[in-house]
């Protein structure tokens, strides 16, 4: 039961270490030290109060992107070579582009024109992975002498289709291949070679602060030199956290959206293009891009407060001018071993040749902090007290055996005299009565000279016994100088932990 006891008691939180004082403190400081830290403590109460209003005020946000693989199979259950995606995902893709053709010396209306656009699209149905196709014609609208054709307007073939579950069919191409082509391409017909084409889209650019839309044009290509037009899309999925709980967790964001960005337009041959046909084919990466937006978290404003504890190493110097202040007030007069010698020699009346063997080797004024406190020295110090303790019972043996010689002779006179009285008595009963006086003055004389042989002893067992105190109150002052190295040498320790 007591090791289980002293188990718990050895686990124990909240420990409390027992400490040597000096000059009734567990510590060692400085008014400096005590100015640096209230100046810290007003610096870092401050700074933090500043660091959490600006995180939760919101006002500063991050913008993380990663990749992620796109990959919608959301119907062609049984067909292992398509993919689909909704036309709500396909137009949002195409709405951001328009067709500009430029005719030159034309100035009228580009719907009385014959150029035409059609859009030729392969549907998966939902109920039965059948694919079907769907097409519809638009013509071209005017605006400052060209020709455009916003490809958003071809969104009205979704009345055409069977179930508004049916979605586009994606061609399925090995996994080599950078993009994915839709079954779904615009065919332009009634241009002429001397006509020239670009396309306008618009992006956003997505920073902190927020996506940016920015529009763009391609480069401006002759239709007598390219029939073939590659639209190159990025699914993007950006997610927004704006919210105040946002600061302390994210689990639901308060914006999400997945859209078509374009991330490139390049114009080229093909051969399976007719004459005078431009076709317009729209493809999508294999690799999305997820952008999070969302404020500073609180872990944030944590980190940024842990950084002013780097303030805190200047302590280090003020624990290095703490610690040598230590050992100057160790290195003080009051501290000097041999004044404490030379005070018990003074207030203690013993003779000098004890006063020698006892302090003997005790003058250390001149070792330093580090050999006066050192284990070398306690060792030292353990021995001569085990020396002088040796010497204090041999003196204590001494005093006492000469005591009990005392008392033994003092019987043995006694037992002498009696025995004498006792043996002449016989022999001279006749002379008693003439020398009874005579004996009587002996007998007083005797026992006169035995009360002062008395007296003497008793005088002499105070003496002894004054120089037992004596020796006593010597071992007493001993085991206190013992004390006070043990004292030093803890505060010594404390000061080497603390570096």
């Amino acid at each position: 039961m007591d090791k289980v006891r002293q188990g718990l008691l050895s686990i124990s939180v909240g420990q409390y270490t027992p400490q040597l004082y000096f000059k009734g403190k567990q510590y060692q400081s400085s008014v400096c030290g005590g100015l640096f830290t209230i100046a810290y403590s007003i610096f870092f109460l401050t700074a933090t109060i500043f660091i959490l209003i600006d995180v939760l005020s919101l006002k500063h946000f991050s913008l993380q992107s990663e990749t992620f693989d796109f990959n919608n199979s959301f119907r062609c259950k049984n067909n292992q070579n398509c993919q689909s995606i909704t036309i709500d995902q396909y137009f949002m893709g195409l709405s951001q582009n328009v067709l500009f053709i430029t005719i030159p010396g034309f100035n009228g209306d580009c719907e009385e024109l014959n150029m035409t656009a059609t859009i030729n699209m392969q549907l998966v149905s939902a109920g039965s992975d059948e694919i079907y196709s769907l097409n519809e014609t638009k013509r071209f609208n005017t605006t400052y002498g060209r020709c455009y054709l916003n490809f958003f307007s071809f969104y009205s073939i979704k009345n055409q289709i069977r179930d508004e579950s049916d979605e586009v069919y994606i061609a399925k191409h090995s996994n080599e291949d950078d993009s994915i082509e839709f079954k779904a391409d615009i065919v332009v017909n009634g241009h002429n070679e001397s006509d020239s084409t670009y396309i306008r889209y618009e992006k956003n650019n997505y920073l902190d602060s927020g996506p940016t839309p920015i529009k763009e044009s391609s480069n401006l290509v002759m239709l007598n030199t390219i029939n073939y037009i590659e639209l190159t899309l990025t699914v993007v999925d950006y997610i927004e956290y704006k919210s105040f709980s946002s600061v302390f967790y994210r689990n639901i964001p308060d914006y999400r959206t997945i859209f078509f960005n374009t991330e490139s337009i390049r114009a080229g041959n093909v051969s399976y293009a007719s004459q005078g046909q431009l076709r317009i084919t729209p493809a999508v990466l294999r690799k999305g891009v997820k952008y999070t937006r969302s404020p500073q978290n609180i872990f944030s404003a944590l980190a940024k407060i842990s950084g002013l504890l780097v303030i805190l190493k200047g302590s280090h110097a003020f624990m290095a001018y703490h610690r040598q202040s230590f050992f100057k007030e160790i290195e003080k007069g009051n501290y000097d071993r041999s004044k404490s010698a030379h005070f018990i020699q003074e207030h203690n009346h013993i003779n000098d040749t004890l006063a020698t063997i006892l302090f003997q080797g005790t003058k250390i004024d001149r070792l330093c902090i580090q050999e006066r406190f050192s284990f070398e020295r306690i060792e030292e110090t353990a021995d001569k007290v085990q020396y002088f303790t040796r010497q204090i019972q041999s003196v204590q043996d001494q005093l006492e055996g000469h005591q009990q010689t005392t008392q033994k002779s003092f019987l043995s006179q006694g037992t002498k005299i009696e025995s004498l009285i006792q043996h002449q008595l016989p022999q001279k009963i006749e002379n008693i009565e003439q020398t009874v006086i005579n004996l009587q003055l002996d007998l007083q004389r005797q026992q006169e000279q035995a009360q002062r042989q008395q007296d003497r002893q008793e005088e002499l067992n105070i003496k002894q016994n004054e120089q037992i105190l004596k020796l006593q109150e010597i071992n007493s002052e001993l085991q206190q100088v013992i004390l006070e190295m043990h004292i030093k040498l803890q505060a010594k320790e404390n000061g080497v932990e603390n570096e």
